[in-house]
């Protein structure tokens, strides 16, 4: 999934939350009055959540059962390189949603209580886009990993 980065672009808020009772894990959307409508782009079981209008990360829904998330090896979050924006150029065409049969992998690391959601190899470059979610890139500009930070658990 090809994207673009705005550095120094507006961070999203918001905490991660992983809910046991749904088995979801969510970062929710900041959505304001001039942000009612958005898109979806669906990555197999990860829903993201993006701007109508400019197709910037929002947020997201992943329905993974923590029980599904790998521990062993797993790495805590890089430092970032820099902050931004995440913008995704999939061709939406004339439609809200888009789907790729994709298989994200989950990677749960304890001690910094972090997720790391792998779409493919190679990140070259983390930015920060929220205040608890880093993303990877590679050098051919393809999302290759989201980190959720500081993840909440809830009944």
């Amino acid at each position: 999934m090809r994207v673009r980065v705005e550095v120094g672009g507006e961070l999203l808020p918001g905490s991660p939350l992983y809910r046991s009772t749904g088995r979801s894990l969510e970062l929710q959307p900041p959505i304001s009055p001039a942000e009612e409508r958005v898109k979806t782009l669906a990555l197999g079981k990860l829903a993201l959540t993006l701007s109508f209008r400019s197709q910037r990360l929002l947020g997201l829904l992943a329905l993974c059962p923590s029980g599904r998330w790998r521990t062993g090896g797993a790495q805590p979050p890089p430092p970032p390189d820099a902050p931004g924006s995440l913008f995704f150029t999939a061709d939406f065409g004339a439609e809200d949603f888009l789907f790729f049969d994709l298989l994200p992998r989950y990677h749960f690391h304890g001690d910094s209580c972090s997720l790391r959601i792998q779409l493919g190899e190679g990140s070259a470059l983390t930015v920060r886009v929220g205040r608890r979610l880093l993303a990877g890139l590679s050098r051919e500009g393809y999302l290759t990993d989201l980190w959720l930070e500081e993840l909440r658990f809830r009944a």
